[in-house]
Formats: structure tokens, sequence, C-alpha cells
């Protein structure tokens, strides 16, 4: 049952209460909607929570995205139960995930791409500061997490408003956009000539968010594991022994790891895991762990 609301200027729908907690979901803010689980036990005039942000937003709570799956969130959260801070989650569904998620070519021109800046503006200017205005949020920067594309997203949001992101889970990100080809092989490039690394380089080096990296070894079952996750191990390897030269103490994790809490580098090599949510939602967990620890 749906129990519509105004907040802040903008008409809402309470509904889903569950283990988790509860979802207000705004259809048309700037003409997109938005979705909000609020944790067991929240109220307006109560502690602040994190707030965790999350890309690909049809496909966080429920099955939705270009493959009907799901990464299962609510789920999740209820199983942790005690054991992390439990976060606001904000997810937000995409117009345009191709568009909207990369910053420069990654199919020789064949995909839109180049709306990452306006899009992680839009996040950093418009969105996040209404949820913090309408939700009693900590007031510390938030998290982001986001897979391929969304984990590129999800770096780039990082590096770009360091103001706004404080912490990074990029699994299986597109690092190899703007360096290697991707339906249309072409030379590679040096992790270095991209784009990317030069905008994330000073703020990993300088600040050492915390960040979470990871990719799935298995390459059978199609083009995605095949070439897409096959690039992804490749440059996120790479991009993680830069961040080690850059001061980050690393963590490698897997099943029955517990994140330290000096570490600052969390990296998961999955040797079961391919390009897909049920992946992602199998190593959700422990990064939720990792950056929002109970204590």
């Amino acid at each position: 049952m749906s129990t519509p609301f105004h907040r802040s200027g903008h008409d809402g729908w309470h509904h889903g209460q569950g283990p988790a907690g509860s979802f207000h979901t705004y259809d048309r803010f700037d003409g997109r909607p938005l979705h909000l689980l609020l944790p067991p036990g929240y109220r307006d005039d109560g502690p602040a929570r994190p707030l965790l942000v999350m890309h690909d937003g049809d496909a966080v709570f429920w099955p939705g995205g270009a493959f009907g799956k799901s990464w299962r969130v609510p789920e999740v959260l209820a199983a942790l139960g005690g054991q992390i801070r439990a976060p606001i989650v904000l997810a937000i569904p995409p117009r345009d995930r191709a568009f909207e998620y990369t910053h420069a070519d990654w199919a020789a021109g064949t995909r839109p791409w180049g709306g990452l800046p306006a899009y992680t503006a839009w996040l950093a200017d418009r969105v996040i500061p209404w949820v913090r205005a309408s939700y009693h949020v900590d007031p510390a920067p938030c998290a982001v997490v986001g897979a391929s594309h969304g984990g590129l997203a999800a770096l780039y949001a990082l590096a770009a408003r360091p103001d706004t992101f404080g912490k990074a889970g990029a699994m299986s990100p597109s690092v190899w956009v703007e360096v290697d080809g991707w339906e249309h092989a072409q030379a590679p490039r040096p992790l270095g000539e991209g784009s990317l690394l030069r905008l994330v380089e000073p703020v990993l080096k300088g600040r050492r968010p915390p960040l979470w990296l990871c990719w799935g070894l298995v390459r059978g079952g199609g083009f995605h594991n095949a070439r897409t996750e096959a690039l992804t191990t490749q440059r996120g390897r790479e991009l993680a022994e830069l961040c080690v030269g850059w001061g980050y103490t690393r963590q490698d994790l897997g099943p029955g790891v517990v994140p330290r809490a000096d570490a600052d580098l969390f990296v998961y090599e999955d040797p079961v895991g391919g390009h897909e949510e049920e992946a992602w939602t199998r190593r959700l967990p422990l990064l939720l762990r990792a950056f929002f620890p109970a204590s």
C-alpha cells in the first residue's frame, strides 16, 4: 500500500515497510524518479544517518534495468542487521546510462557518451543538497556506489566532487573507457593517458578517500564477461596498484574476510563472478561493512 505525501516541495509516496526499512519515492524530481530507502527506526528528529548514493536506481531495490535484474539491496541490508550503521540509500534511475555514466568515447563513436560531468554536477548541486535538507543525513560527505559504467561514474564523482562524495564503491568499473576499445578493438593506451586518471590522481593521492574496487574472473557466458570484465580486471588491477603507490592501505577481500579498520583500499577479485548483478549483490555486504561499520 502506498501513501501520498508532500515534502520539501515535491510529491512523494511512502510504501514498502519491511525489515530493511521503508521507501519514499518521488516520481518527478527534475523529470525523473528518486527512490529512498529509510532504515528501520529512522525519524527526522532522530539520529543522523549516513547517505549512500547508488547508480542504476531502477535495479537497486527491485528488478529492472537492461536485464530485468536487481541488486536486492533491501534483502542485503535486512540480513546485515546491526552489523553496520544502516544508511539512507538514495537510488537514482538513469535516463540514458551510456551517456550519463561516461565522460569520454567508449565505443569508437558508435554509442552516446559525455554526459557524466553534467550528471555529477546535478547530483552534487541539486539532488544531494535537497536530500540533506529534507532528511536527517550525516553531514559528512556521502558514499557513492555503482557497477560497470555506474562504477566509472562513482569514481568520477569521488574525484570531481570530493566536497560531496567521500567514499566510492566501483564494482566492475569501466576504467577502460578511453584507453581501450570495446566492441571495436583498438591499440590499448596506458591508463595514465586517459582523462579519468588525470582527474582521480590528485584526489586519491592527496586525500586517500576510502575506495572499493572489484571485478569477476569468469570469462564464459558471453561478451560481457569475455570482453568487458576482462578489460575491467586488467585496468582495475592497474588502478589498485597505482593507489597503493599513492599511499593507500590495501586489503584483499573474499568470503569470510572481515574488512579492517586500518584499510582504505578494498579489493575483491571474485573467482566465480561475472559482469552481472548477482555477482555485485554477493559482494555488496562486504562493501557495506567496510564503508558503514557499526562502531
